[in-house]
């Protein structure tokens, strides 16, 4: 399960919970272990040097909210790329050679790119897309979250490009 963000907060154990897109991506995680009763292995590292690490939130979080404990964590990574990389190391030590990968349905794209050469049989274990509902005359009006969308594809896209001439 690939982290994203977290919140600080001063009342949680570690200072800080899981945001809104690593919560859906641990939600999607739990069901698939319940699903299947394999293992979870959660990935996310420093976000910043007073904060704990996106994998140990994580870890907690799957713990108290879940019930569903996290086998690993790989808190070093800084990147989806690194997350490929030194969990498949995680994961070669274990003797597991294939994986479901867990994130946003619009960054799997790329974290299938960066697990692609990692040695291990990959299959994208995306969280729900939103359904597309009929579209009303309001949809045609500028709203701030068509900014965070905005971010996100840009992010990608330029994320994407990176890891094709890395």
């Amino acid at each position: 399960v690939l982290g994203g963000e977290m919140i600080r907060t001063h009342d949680m154990p570690l200072g800080a919970r899981p945001g809104p897109l690593t919560l859906e991506r641990l939600a999607t995680g739990a069901a698939l272990a319940r699903r299947t009763g394999l293992p979870l292995l959660v990935t996310g590292g420093l976000a910043h040097p007073t904060q704990p690490a996106v994998g140990a939130v994580m870890a907690a979080s799957l713990k108290d909210d879940f019930g569903t404990p996290a086998r690993w964590v790989e808190d070093k990574s800084v990147d989806t790329w690194e997350n490929a990389r030194l969990s498949a190391k995680i994961l070669h030590e274990a003797g597991i050679r294939s994986v479901y990968v867990v994130t946003s349905a619009w960054h799997m794209r790329r974290a299938l790119q960066a697990f692609g050469d990692t040695g291990l049989a990959v299959t994208a274990a995306p969280t729900p897309i939103d359904a597309s509902l009929a579209p009303l005359a309001t949809d045609l009006m500028p709203r701030v979250t068509s900014w965070l969308t905005a971010y996100y594809a840009l992010h990608e896209w330029v994320g994407y490009a990176w890891y094709r001439v890395r």
